[in-house]
């Protein structure tokens, strides 16, 4: 039995990515959270309705936490949620079914304190698939025993900035990425690695608590050749030379080196 386009059109009508192609999604609405709850029911009705909805599902990953509030007259001031977003859970299930990471078109990154699912197992079996990736895995790996709170929570910020890294290479053919940048972004991961997202067309950047370096994006353009926009908000030394940053039309990058703001 084969379900046909016709038995599948319905599901569409409960994809954010489907519905409204060029634009990230926002988990944080509830509509959009409602949707992707009744998907998920619908994965677990039956294999039939599993085969075509658990695609669908997996079209995007939106990590939510986007500001709450922003106050851009006494300095960027913004609020970001604290929910779990779920990325160990979400990388894990990449690392076991590369059918589904092979359905991720659009990704919503977002730096997250409240990450659960990190076993020392998920940690090991993660560092495996990074080593195999040809990306570094932090160091140390393991949370080492400590009596200081601060401490431990970067080192949970490291593990999650790899695991962003990692769900990036993972989705070979994801063609946005949305992503909330701290200072210290994830993409040096990617230096000596053999990762390549030429699906990629679309980078939208934005800083979270402190300005990011537009330079040290460089290792994520270098694995997408066909990126052909790059929103870069919130970067520090906007007004640099940018002539290492080469996108795949001439057009393009003349437009880019003035309006990163």
């Amino acid at each position: 039995y084969t379900l046909s386009l016709r038995d599948a059109l319905p599901i569409y009508y409960l994809c954010f990515h489907c519905q409204n192609p060029g634009i990230f999604p926002n988990s944080d609405t509830k509509e959009n959270r409602a949707d992707k709850a009744a998907l998920a029911r619908l994965c677990r009705a039956s294999k039939r309705l599993n085969a075509v909805a658990q695609p669908t599902l997996f079209h995007y990953y939106a990590a939510g936490n986007l500001p709450r509030e922003a106050n851009t007259d006494q300095g960027r001031t913004q609020c970001f949620g604290e929910e779990d977003d779920k990325l160990p859970l979400f990388v894990r299930t990449l690392v076991s079914r590369p059918d589904l990471a092979a359905c991720i078109t659009s990704l919503q990154l977002q730096t997250c304190n409240a990450a659960t699912g990190c076993t020392p197992e998920t940690l090991e079996r993660f560092a495996q698939t990074s080593k195999a990736l040809g990306i570094a895995t932090p160091t140390p790996l393991h949370p080492e025993p400590t009596k200081y709170s601060s401490l431990f929570k970067r080192h949970r910020r490291n593990i999650h900035r790899w695991l962003q890294a990692l769900s990036i290479a993972l989705a070979s053919r994801l063609e946005m990425l949305l992503h909330v940048l701290e200072d210290v972004t994830p993409y040096d991961y990617f230096d000596d690695s053999d990762i390549e997202l030429p699906a990629l067309k679309t980078v939208a950047l934005r800083g979270a608590y402190a300005d990011y370096d537009v330079h040290d994006v460089g290792p994520l353009l270098a694995a997408a050749p066909n990126l052909e926009t790059l929103y870069a908000l919130d970067c520090g030394d906007p007004v640099g030379n940018l002539s290492w940053l080469s996108l795949r039309s001439e057009e393009h990058t003349s437009e880019l080196q003035s309006p990163v703001l």
